[in-house]
């Protein structure tokens, strides 16, 4: 069915304007068909989760082609934790589908944010020890409630995934609920990003801390310098005194 599809785009690419209606294609007619019988066949053999969301999710592009989604969304903070977050179905490959909640890293009060999505963490079948990939910041299970308003309890260990970065509609937030996330996680997140989208930076400000810590231990030494010249400069001034009462002394028995 693939190899149908790429020809079909090299045929309208070449027969007919992409702005025309679909029903003046026949090969797109017939291969619509043909792509909504797979689909069919693959979604009524699968698992319930996937034929939902999948439902849900068509549901909700109808629903954005119709313009019939509404305007009743929430702004948020960086740091903010949204409950749940649609990210796709037809999603390929390694990419994150399905619900998830997830991270704002950016929110210009606009109908869209940019998010890093959670994920319950892997664990290696051998040992049972967390994986943690290079990307991921890892999260425990809260163990216990806290007096912090909105901060965000962690069901089970998870992971943060900062390589699956994304820009979403506020449209496909399911739950609007929102929470904070441990400033800690956030820097870590922060770190990630600087590590690993903007090497160069990252070295450029490893190099600046050391020439930092350099100039700390030479402001340090110099003021241990300073404050031994001035014990020195008050022994010397008491050490002169003495000498100006043994001269005094010395006058006294003179004019004696």
């Amino acid at each position: 069915m693939g190899y149908l599809i790429n020809d079909l785009r090299a045929t309208l690419k070449n027969k007919y304007d992409k702005n025309q209606s679909t029903s003046v294609s026949i090969e797109a007619l017939h291969e619509i068909q043909n792509v909504f019988a797979h689909t069919g066949i693959m979604l009524s053999q699968g698992k319930l989760e996937r034929t939902v969301n999948y439902a849900h999710f068509q549901d909700l592009w109808i629903q954005n082609e119709y313009k019939k989604l509404n305007n009743n969304y929430y702004n948020y903070s960086r740091g903010d934790i949204i409950s749940s977050v649609d990210l796709g179905t037809c999603n390929i490959g390694t990419e994150i589908r399905y619900p998830h909640p997830c991270v704002v890293l950016y929110d210009n009060h606009e109908d869209w944010v940019i998010v890093a999505p959670i994920t319950a963490a892997t664990k290696d079948k051998s040992t049972g020890e967390t994986i943690i990939h290079e990307f991921e910041v890892f999260a425990q299970k809260s163990r216990a409630t806290t007096n912090r308003k909105n901060l965000y309890l962690f069901k089970k260990d998870s992971v943060i995934q900062v390589d699956q970065i994304t820009r979403v509609s506020k449209y496909r937030i399911l739950n609007k609920k929102r929470f904070k996330l441990r400033e800690e996680l956030l820097n870590e997140i922060d770190n990630i990003i600087l590590k690993k989208y903007i090497p160069k930076k990252d070295e450029l400000l490893e190099k600046l801390k050391v020439v930092i810590s350099d100039q700390k231990s030479i402001i340090e030494q110099k003021e241990k310098e300073i404050e031994d010249l001035k014990n020195t400069i008050i022994n010397q001034k008491q050490r002169i005194e003495q000498l100006n009462v043994e001269i005094e002394n010395i006058k006294g028995e003179i004019k004696k």
